[in-house]
């Protein structure tokens, strides 16, 4: 019985989501199903919040649709298994023929995607390296192995102090007491 609650309202989220062909990623948090969506005008955002069980919707950079903690664990399977039925049912979308005067493209290998992903980090590291930005670095990583230490004094000091507020221990410090 439960199940079936569930799955209806997974079917009755899906068409209001655009359908199976909209959905392009379905995962889920601890209260809310997010949807990763190829068109958001198709959803129905008025309809989905009057939908049983739905408490609301968030558009971020997923579509989030609040169902409530434990009942999302339970709808986002079923949501799931209906958006891959709608997908098996769906016939194939055809090949767009290429036109007869247009180059056809060729697939990118992997060795090529690393030579372009080094071309732009190259090209990044380049444009951070302004004189400004490395004396910056330079000073920051001088400070960066201090912060331990000077959170340690920090903690230090103020033990004492709250010690020798209460009158548990003199000042460790005559010249301040």
């Amino acid at each position: 019985m439960a199940e079936n609650k569930n799955r209806a309202l997974a079917a009755a989220i899906l068409p209001l989501v655009g359908g199976a062909a909209n959905v392009t990623t379905v995962v889920h948090c601890m209260t809310r199903l997010r949807l990763g969506l190829a068109d958001r005008s198709l959803v129905q955002d008025e309809a989905l919040k009057a939908v049983p069980g739905v408490m609301g919707v968030v558009e971020d950079d997923t579509y989030q649709i609040v169902l409530g903690p434990g009942t999302v664990a339970r709808v986002t399977p079923e949501f799931e298994a209906l958006v891959e039925e709608e997908r098996a049912a769906a016939p194939a979308p055809r090949p767009v023929p290429a036109s007869a005067g247009a180059p056809e493209p060729h697939p990118v290998t992997a060795e090529e995607l690393a030579a372009r992903g080094a071309e732009i980090k190259a090209e990044r590291k380049a444009r951070n390296a302004t004189p400004l930005k490395l004396f910056l670095r330079r000073i920051a990583n001088i400070f960066v192995p201090l912060i331990p230490a000077l959170i340690g004094c920090g903690i230090i000091a103020g033990v004492n102090g709250l010690l020798t507020n209460l009158g548990w221990a003199p000042g460790v410090t005559p010249a301040l007491g």
